[in-house]
């Protein structure tokens, strides 16, 4: 068991509740098989498996930054937390010695240096966002920022603003944070999350609110918006918010999740944009998060409304197929192979 996968799933609950489930993953027959449960993190909302250890954050009011060390075997034991900077951190990334963090409605980002052994330290470095762009009365009433990623040469941290309608740029300066640039999406997109292809050329991001997919080309900093496409298919009407994208291993294809229509978008890649590819229901409710496995054999979602784990497996020309997988759990809100 030592030589496969793990898999570990974060869910909203109470403290005294399981809030993040290990499990090893078997390839080679789409199986999860159970590790640990592990109590003690109030909402457990996102997850960041890196180095052999993982981070976590407390989606809570007072929130926090929790440091996991992850054994042989794959289970998890509590390093330290600390505070995360502001109220409700929904988004950890990692950038060299240091961690990035996004403070939801605490209208703030924060960096926290790690020490050597990889427990997470008290924040060094804040930016705080003011304003909002008031398209959507409920959600873009004031900033919202919704995760802070690095870019794969450590140089830049961008930071989308759903409240905003901006994708921010700041210039890591060791163990500060200072602006370097601004990209402003359609009004009323709400951009959540982006991730970039291989090459670094170019950013793909989620905008929940439009349920679309942007893309841009990246270069010294700077984003330059090349195309916009919806996630949904064309006959749909009813209410939907983005959630997550990932890219295959090949970076072929991209993936997107939909909350309403619940379904996973897919893309083909050709030449950094994207063409729609069509849609796979998500076996459940809400899909939240989900992830690729490390072989890119297969998808793994969590269904939040319907509190389950969705497997899917990956044929050569992109699709998805359900696999057999029945695993309940209270509020699945990420994934995450490590």
């Amino acid at each position: 068991m030592n030589g496969q996968p793990r898999v570990y799933i974060g869910c909203y609950g109470d403290a005294e509740q399981a809030t993040i489930h290990a499990f090893a993953f078997d390839a080679s027959q789409g199986r999860l098989l159970p590790l640990q449960r592990l109590a003690g993190i109030a909402n457990a909302s996102y997850l960041l498996p890196v180095d052999g250890q993982l981070y976590a954050v407390s989606e809570t009011g007072e929130g926090e930054v929790c440091s996991l060390a992850i054994d042989a075997a794959g289970c998890l034991s509590l390093l330290n937390r600390v505070p995360s900077g502001g109220d409700s951190p929904c988004y950890l990334s990692r950038s060299g010695n240091v961690l990035l963090v996004a403070n939801y409605f605490g209208h703030n980002a924060a960096l926290l240096p790690l020490a050597n052994d990889g427990q997470v330290q008290a924040m060094a470095c804040e930016i705080r966002h003011q304003g909002a762009s008031g398209v959507d009365a409920e959600r873009q009433d004031a900033p919202h920022l919704h995760s802070i990623t690095p870019s794969p040469d450590g140089r830049f941290a961008l930071v989308c603003d759903l409240g905003r309608d901006e994708i921010v740029v700041y210039r890591i300066d060791g163990q500060q944070l200072l602006p370097h640039s601004v990209a402003t999406t359609a009004p009323g997109d709400g951009p959540r999350h982006l991730l970039f292809d291989a090459a670094a050329r170019f950013v793909y991001v989620v905008g929940e609110l439009s349920s679309t997919v942007l893309v841009y080309a990246w270069q010294d900093g700077v984003l330059e918006h090349r195309q916009t496409l919806s996630s949904l298919p064309d006959d749909f009407h009813g209410d939907n918010t983005g959630a997550e994208l990932q890219l295959s291993p090949d970076g072929a294809f991209l993936y997107a999740s939909n909350r309403g229509h619940d379904s996973i978008a897919t893309f083909r890649v050709v030449d950094g944009l994207l063409e729609a590819a069509g849609h796979t229901p998500s076996g459940g409710q809400m899909p939240r998060n989900f992830a690729l496995s490390p072989c890119g054999g297969w998808l793994l979602v969590a269904n939040q409304a319907s509190g389950n784990l969705a497997l899917f497996a990956r044929d050569t020309a992109g699709g998805l197929m359900p696999a057999v997988l029945d695993i309940q759990l209270d509020r699945p809100v990420c994934v995450k192979f490590a």
